[in-house]
């Protein structure tokens, strides 16, 4: 069986050796000191029974026991309740007996099941007094009068005729309200001077014999007005709420005639466990704080001593020593005291080793970032960085708050590293990218050169000129975005394609690339801006 010492060692070579480029070589035990610790895991189980009701429609539903009235159901459930807390120190008492034998890893925790006999209702019902208990109330769009109004001819029996206005008239067609027309009448002259007929033509006012005045009668009603078809000229239709009943079905009962109030019983169990202990160690008393009972069970030698019971507690304390080795532990040059815990001597807090590990990393970043190291690129730095798979995982919101919380780094640690990774490749995408946008620009005016040489600026051949040169603008932008990430990628290319992947994930992850996305979308909108300013000028 492995000893504390090679326990210890063997989790912090399986913290270290997959999350940074080091190894257990990086490690040197100092020394070992074990000792106990004894301390008390308290288990309480608080329980409340309460009661709530709710009104309903209608018949008591099936399962429901009837008090008859509102006391009644109030005298029920409060008999009900008490009879629950009386019966409560009985049913924990069997609780704690039927785990009595069993070793403390194997209890647990209380249940609602284990202190209630289960959920019991009790309610009443009474008549519906908006309706006095017919389930109908008299109908609130025709007030019982079975009947309405009708909205076609607003309750007059006729309507207006659209065709002559009410008039009982309309214009004359045959003349088109002229009264009659002018018509041409020929005339046969005779001439003595030339000793001949000659016709002679004049127009004639004829009157139309159709009608009087340009009108006539209307043939599609009677002096103007029409009868309405739809209440057969009575100006009232049956009521579509009622149907011609003059009632219509209880909103309050929903028509039963009856309503119903419900009350049930209920209860709730809430466990909660806690470790104390006597030392004045802060960190061991922070970390036995934090032990849930399996951690407390299965790391600490435990008993249990007689339950308190009460009919709304149960506290079940269970006195134990846990085995506690202490391992100087030395790391990049410096001595941590790491705490194991219970035989297989399980660390807690790693005091931020693998952070310390990458400190010289990190400090050779931020120079590069900060010009005092001209001997090393701004790529290399960032290469040794992302050899540590734990500074990749940093990046990631949710892993760093794991890595900060284990100790794996130390809050400040972490946020430092964030910090320099992010502007690092910033800096670097920053070159490749701005070197695209200035290719956009080139292209285009390079673009608009050539399609005035031949001549697709004149204005039969301007459309062809205009889809020509966006699409060389479109694909010019597409090309630089790649062409800009390849080239930042291509600096790590050193290290391989597992550095290349990391790189990639760096930048998607810090929103470089949506940034300069937005300036070369600036720059390709600013150049479709500029030619279509030169074309329609």
């Amino acid at each position: 069986m492995a000893s504390p010492a090679e326990l210890i060692l063997a989790q912090t070579i399986a913290l270290i050796e997959p999350l940074t480029r080091f190894d257990r070589s990086a490690l040197l035990l100092r020394d070992l000191s074990s000792a106990s610790a004894n301390c008390t895991g308290t288990w309480t189980a608080s329980i409340v029974f309460s009661s709530s009701s709710s009104d309903g429609k209608g018949k008591l539903p099936s399962g429901v026991r009837d008090a008859g009235s509102q006391a009644g159901m109030e005298r029920a459930i409060s008999q009900l309740l008490a009879d629950e807390r009386s019966s409560a120190v009985a049913r924990l008492d069997a609780f704690c007996r039927a785990q009595a034998g069993l070793a403390p890893a194997s209890h647990k925790p209380l249940a609602v099941s284990d202190c209630f006999s289960g959920v019991v209702r009790v309610g009443f019902a009474w008549p519906c007094g908006k309706c006095n208990g017919k389930g109908k109330v008299t109908c609130s769009k025709c007030m019982g009068n079975r009947k309405v109004k009708c909205t076609s001819c607003n309750g007059q029996g006729w309507s207006t005729c659209s065709s002559c206005s009410g008039s009982g008239k309309i214009t004359c067609t045959r003349c088109n309200g002229q009264r009659g027309w002018y018509k041409q009448v020929e005339h046969t002259v005779f001439n003595s001077a030339a000793n001949e007929y000659t016709k002679r033509y004049e127009n004639v006012w004829e009157h139309c014999m159709s009608c009087q005045e340009g009108k006539v009668q209307c043939h599609a009603c009677s002096n103007g007005r029409k009868n309405c078809f739809t209440c057969n000229q009575s100006g009232h239709v049956t009521c579509t709420l009622c149907f011609g009943s003059g009632e219509e079905t209880c909103s309050a009962c929903g028509g039963n005639a009856i309503l119903h109030r419900v009350a049930e019983t209920a209860c709730n169990v809430t466990n909660s466990f806690a470790v104390l202990t006597e030392l004045e160690d802060t960190e061991v008393r922070r970390t036995l704080a934090a032990w849930d009972f399996k951690t407390f069970a299965g790391l600490a030698e435990a008993s249990m001593l007689p339950p308190a019971l009460a009919a709304d507690k149960l506290t079940r304390m269970y006195p134990a020593s846990v085995a506690l080795h202490v391992a100087r532990v030395q790391c990049g040059g410096k001595d941590f005291a790491l705490y194991g815990y219970g035989a297989p001597a399980q660390v807690f807090d790693f005091k931020g080793m693998v952070g310390h590990l990458l400190e010289n990393d990190l400090a050779q970043l931020q120079s590069v970032l900060a010009g005092q190291s001209p001997t090393v690129s701004l790529p290399a730095a960032l290469a040794t960085m992302l050899q540590s798979e734990v500074n990749q995982q940093l990046c990631d919101a949710a892993q760093r708050s794991s890595l900060v919380g284990n100790g794996t780094v130390t809050q400040e640690h972490a946020d430092k590293t964030v910090s320099a990774l992010r502007k690092a490749m910033s800096h670097i995408y920053r070159v490749s990218a701005a070197l695209g946008v200035g290719a956009i620009t080139a292209i285009s005016l390079v673009t608009l050169y050539l399609l005035y040489h031949f001549l697709y600026m004149i204005p039969e051949r301007r459309m062809q000129g205009a889809a020509i040169y966006l699409a060389v603008i479109l694909l010019s932008a597409v090309a630089a975005e790649l062409l800009a990430r390849q080239r930042t990628l291509g600096q790590f290319a050193s290290g391989g394609k597992e550095m290349q992947q990391a790189a990639a994930r760096l930048l998607k992850s810090i929103g470089t690339l949506r940034r300069w996305r937005w300036i070369a979308a600036g720059a390709v909108v600013a150049s479709i801006v500029t030619f279509f300013a030169i074309v329609l000028r």
